[in-house]
């Protein structure tokens, strides 16, 4: 089991937070960061490493994951669907 952490900064959309769990291996950290990133950008680490940038959304049930390979933030992105330079666009699975 590895350590994961998803680090929230203060947006507009809820406070800055931190959370810390144990999962197996990447795609288990993501099962988990899905009950709390929907609708915000968080940072996903696997102990110390910095691994990706995440935000899951739910366009018309579509459930899918935003994920950029970048650290910076951008706080007022609106998640429209349109998707940036270095950012994948990846479905999401269903819990």
């Amino acid at each position: 089991m590895q350590t994961y952490r998803l680090i929230y900064e203060n947006d507009r959309h809820g406070a800055a937070k931190r959370i810390e769990f144990e999962a197996s291996n990447a795609t288990g950290a993501l099962k988990i960061a899905g009950k709390e990133a929907q609708g915000r950008w968080a940072q996903l680490f696997e102990g110390d490493r910095f691994v990706c940038r995440i935000e899951r959304i739910d366009p018309d049930g579509a459930n899918i994951w935003i994920v950029a390979h970048r650290a910076e933030t951008h706080r007022d992105e609106p998640s429209t669907g349109a998707v940036a330079d270095g950012i994948v666009v990846v479905p999401a699975t269903r819990q």
